[in-house]
């Protein structure tokens, strides 16, 4: 939680420099792949698929699921990678 809160006060304060967005991008991604990998530790991993997809179609309006698995496209790519992994 640290580095992804130093992360958005980078992404505030140079907010003009693309370069602080990809990096800002990449720890996201980052980390929702290590809470992935925790989650995937205890559950099964199609239940888990599953628990994100009926995450993201349940909460409304869409703009809240966001919070939690991510836009549709990097959704996909979460679930592509619990599944193949």
């Amino acid at each position: 939680w640290l580095f992804l809160m130093l992360s958005r006060g980078a992404v505030a304060l140079f907010w003009f420099n693309p370069l602080v967005w990809v990096l800002n991008r990449a720890l996201i991604d980052a980390s929702e792949e290590a809470a992935d990998a925790a989650a995937l530790r205890a559950l099964e991993p199609r239940a888990y698929a599953r628990t994100l997809v009926r995450l993201a179609a349940d909460l409304q309006p869409p703009v809240a699921a966001l919070g939690i698995t991510g836009s549709n496209h990097q959704l996909k790519k979460r679930i592509a990678r619990i599944m193949s992994g």
